[in-house]
């Protein structure tokens, strides 16, 4: 995916955002809407301030989930970059993959960066974690949660791509956040820990695909509160249609990954070409 494709790519899933969130029902904007940072931490604040550099740096016009995960390794302490260092992510490696998977773009951008629709769903998975919790502000560890726990974007790809597991560290990050929530006095009688069979992980999974719950703490919570068997007619109704959406995943993926390979292979060649060009004009 070169930074032309991603461009479009963006652009279509703002037209989906969008569409999805809209206005109120009165016609009002959500709240918080223009600030999209409120409630966040200064610490966290300091990393979207870092991914914006990051991505000008790179030439990018945009804030995306990969500029959001460089902020992240950025911030070289706390549980979020202990979390990254833990699985051998690295700052310089985390660029490599990003240029190869979107590239550098046209210029340094000065004026405001505009989120993309993957990154503003990040951003709000944070917040309502944060919510849900009764934790604010919100904080790095939300962001590297909402970071991994989003299963489609560049950043995810590139985590993929270093041979991270994303699920694993959205799931450590999961558990520091409730160990953390536990020690609170207004959170501490809400929390429930449980260890899930490989049915129940699946059922979970199910659930976050097809968009009946935003993470894996809400789908869980659903399950304990009623059991798979008790939501047998909504799996059924819904199994068949994840397993589509997963197969379809599958055919991007591999379509992506011949392309990349392709545009790799096609600068080798010019490279070629420009070299024997060189030889002859020397000869």
């Amino acid at each position: 995916m070169n930074y032309q494709l991603a461009a479009v790519v963006i652009a279509l899933e703002d037209v989906v955002v969008n569409q999805l969130v809209g206005l109120t029902k009165r016609g009002r904007r959500p709240r918080g809407e223009d600030d999209p940072f409120a409630r966040f931490s200064d610490r966290a604040r300091n990393v979207i301030s870092l991914a914006q550099d990051e991505a000008r740096a790179l030439g990018h016009d945009y804030l995306g989930t990969e500029h959001l995960l460089l902020g992240l390794l950025r911030e070289s302490d706390g549980a979020a970059a202990e979390a990254l260092d833990s699985v051998g992510v690295t700052l310089a490696g985390a660029r490599t993959e990003v240029l190869t998977r979107v590239g550098r773009g046209p210029g340094k951008s000065a004026g405001e960066l505009k989120l993309t629709g993957r990154a503003k769903e990040t951003l709000g998975v944070a917040r309502e974690t944060a919510k849900r919790l009764r934790r604010w502000p919100v904080e790095r560890k939300h962001l590297l949660f909402a970071v991994a726990s989003e299963g489609e974007g560049i950043a995810h790809i590139v985590l993929t791509a270093l041979g991270v597991d994303a699920v694993a560290v959205a799931a450590a990050m999961e558990q520091a956040l409730l160990a953390s929530a536990a020690e609170s006095p207004a959170t501490r009688g809400n929390v429930v820990m449980c260890r899930l069979d490989d049915a129940s992980l699946e059922a979970i999974d199910v659930l976050i695909e097809a968009g009946v719950h935003a993470t894996r703490s809400d789908a869980a919570a659903r399950l304990i509160r009623s059991g798979i068997g008790a939501d047998a007619a909504l799996f059924a109704g819904v199994t068949d249609t994840v397993a589509e959406i997963r197969r379809l995943r599958a055919v991007a993926r591999a379509i992506a990954a011949e392309a990349t390979a392709a545009h790799v292979a096609r600068g080798d060649d010019a490279r070629h070409a420009a070299g024997v060009a060189t030889d002859v004009e020397t000869v």
